[in-house]
């Protein structure tokens, strides 16, 4: 579910089950390092912060809460499928399909999350002294969120654009024998600089109807 607050922009409601994935190109070497996609998820008790970094020296790095660790190289003008997962309070960060590391969101209760806020490139005022070297852009396209994680055949079938199966009441995240139908799910395509924010939670928002499968 999503609401309109009195700042103009768009909140969602989720479980704490749920991916974002995308289709990202970095088109420049920034001079220093630059969020690519940031989840920032609240509770009734405090906000808790994950997503994916892209440095100067062309490594990714990947963010839970406040610990930050280096995993993956990068090349400009290339494309990536990333996706970042909530698990219950098991947070991880995917590169085309593959982990680049996990995190404990430590979640207070089993309520739906009250927030949750999605942002594409740099998300700063431009007057904000951390906006520096954080324009490099980024094209994004093919954003879906699911109200439930993948696993990585699912996230490997989004980035070949095959339709993502739907799961059985009995299904697991890995792996699983149990049979599913196909459905036919609707790919929408979208270009956005990087600091697009709200660009970005409108398309997942608006993807819901298509993506939660």
């Amino acid at each position: 579910a999503c609401e309109s607050r009195g700042d103009n922009l768009r909140h969602v409601f989720l479980s704490h089950d749920f991916t974002v994935v995308a289709t990202v190109s970095i088109e420049n070497v920034p001079s220093g390092k630059t969020p690519l996609l940031t989840a920032t998820l609240a509770d009734t008790e405090s906000n808790h912060t994950m997503g994916i970094l892209y440095t100067a020296d062309k490594k990714m790095e990947t963010v839970f809460k406040d610990k930050t660790t280096r995993s993956s190289t990068w090349e400009p003008k290339k494309e990536y499928q990333v996706a970042l997962m909530l698990q219950g309070k098991k947070a991880s960060v995917h590169i085309d399909g593959r982990s680049l590391g996990e995190g404990e969101v430590l979640l207070t209760d089993e309520k739906s999350l009250e927030l949750v806020h999605f942002c594409f490139g740099a998300c700063v005022q431009e007057s904000s002294p951390t906006a520096a070297g954080q324009h490099s852009p980024v094209t994004v396209a093919n954003v879906f969120l699911y109200n439930r994680p993948l696993n990585s055949t699912e996230m490997r079938a989004i980035k070949d654009r095959i339709p993502v199966p739907k799961r059985g009441p009995g299904s697991q995240v890995e792996g699983g024998t149990g049979r599913s139908h196909i459905p036919r799910i609707e790919g929408v395509r979208a270009n956005a600089p990087a600091g697009s924010g709200l660009l970005s939670l409108l398309l997942l928002l608006g993807l819901w109807g298509f993506a939660a499968a």
